[in-house]
């Protein structure tokens, strides 16, 4: 799990942070463990981890805990079982690329703008030549573009395509905001229906993420197989 996804913007102290890592770390030898014993080995108060636990949205240690459990557990459920996952809806993919083939059709000589970043990049360059050699005209974007790209451009942006497993990669959702507030449409293909980026955008693709908390991709994870997977229906019934 990637505990900086759990904890960000929430203020924990340098000890929280600590007893936070050591939950994680250590939840499959913690069952029938309570908080005072937790709490004696890293000389602080069950208060603290009480407190701790409140400040990342549960109502105490064992809700925490329990989270963090049967996170590890779902995740290990879906590794064994990731061969029969590689399942999309196409049903609902169809619905959603009539919607933006009819948007494109509205304003085809301009560009569609696409950015991802990290890991999400992969499958934006993938996506954006993959429209390419169809003769669709695109920009593709990275961390290491320049804004000023998007403000010179966007005149000529048709619609707006984001690529973000967590939905919450802030560089994704300034430009979001920013072409959002001059009416441009935002296509955003995530893992997290929770997430800013997910509220941000008009028309969304859904892929299931098996870890959703594992924002530095460390362990196993089908989210980006079948990411590519939705990406091919998409091409292809926006085109057809």
């Amino acid at each position: 799990m990637d505990l900086e996804l759990l904890t960000k913007n929430k203020k924990l102290t340098d000890t929280e942070k600590e007893l936070l890592h050591y939950i994680a770390s250590n939840i499959d030898s913690l069952s029938g463990v309570g908080v005072r014993e937790i709490a004696g080995k890293h000389f602080t108060s069950p208060a603290t981890i009480v407190r701790m636990s409140k400040k990342l949205g549960f109502t105490g240690y064992v809700e925490l805990y329990h989270y963090l459990k049967n996170d590890k557990q779902y995740s290990e459920q879906k590794r064994q079982s990731a061969i029969v996952d590689y399942q999309v809806n196409e049903e609902a993919i169809v619905e959603e690329a009539k919607k933006i083939k009819a948007l494109y059709e509205e304003s085809s000589q301009k560009l569609i703008l696409i950015y991802a970043t990290g890991f999400s990049g992969i499958a934006g360059e993938y996506l954006s030549k993959k429209l390419l050699v169809n003769g669709i005209r695109v920009i593709y974007l990275s961390e290491k573009d320049s804004v000023a790209i998007i403000e010179n451009n966007v005149q000529n942006i048709s619609m707006f395509i984001g690529i973000s497993k967590s939905g919450e990669t802030d560089r994704l959702i300034e430009k979001m905001d920013y072409l959002k507030e001059r009416g441009i449409p935002l296509v955003l293909f995530t893992g997290n229906e929770a997430s800013t980026a997910y509220n941000l955008s008009n028309i969304s693709f859904l892929v299931d993420d098996d870890r959703k908390m594992d924002g530095q991709n460390k362990n196993f994870n089908s989210f980006f197989g079948k990411l590519l997977l939705v990406i091919e229906h998409f091409v292809y019934n926006f085109l057809t």
